[in-house]
């Protein structure tokens, strides 16, 4: 019959820095506060509790009884166990991205010319006679942000052929 085993007794026998971080990914993923500070507390029994009271400035048995099963340690007791632990926390925002993208929002900046304007001031730059000020009166954007998408003779730059190819 196999033995089963906890993310957390496995990392508690081995020890190495890949499995302790698959441990503490797992916990916050989880979302469960209990889970979160059960898997801090084995990490910070693997690396050594005494280190990281001298460390956080919180006492070795405080830190037991907060990172235990049962244990609720404040946001400010979890950021000097992260700090001292040398971790750090992430946030992402997947779902808000989604929904964004759902409604047609690829994030970023809005592009300053249109398709029409890329093509005049294509044509525009091409001529020797043009005047860069005036092209830019009529465009109105200033010089720096016409040079982003065509240049001097009128070739398309990135941000121009990102307007034309509908991107």
């Amino acid at each position: 019959m196999p033995i089963e085993t906890t993310l957390c007794e496995a990392v508690e026998r081995k020890g190495d820095a890949k499995s302790q971080e698959i441990l503490i990914k797992a916990a916050f993923e989880s979302g469960n506060p209990q889970y979160i500070a059960h898997a801090l507390g084995v990490l910070a029994r693997v690396r050594g509790m005494t280190q990281l009271a001298r460390d956080t400035g919180i006492s070795r048995e405080a830190l037991y009884r907060t990172l235990s099963k049962k244990g609720n340690p404040s946001l400010s007791t979890l950021i000097s166990v992260l700090s001292a632990l040398d971790l750090k926390i992430g946030v992402e925002t997947p779902t808000l991205q989604k929904v964004a993208r759902a409604r047609g929002r690829q994030g970023g900046r809005r592009l300053a010319l249109t398709k029409a304007q890329v093509r005049m001031a294509q044509i525009a730059m091409a001529s020797r006679d043009t005047s860069i000020l005036d092209l830019c009166k009529e465009l109105d954007v200033k010089p720096v942000t016409l040079y982003r998408y065509v240049d001097p003779e009128g070739n398309l730059r990135e941000y121009g052929k990102r307007v034309l190819d509908g991107a």
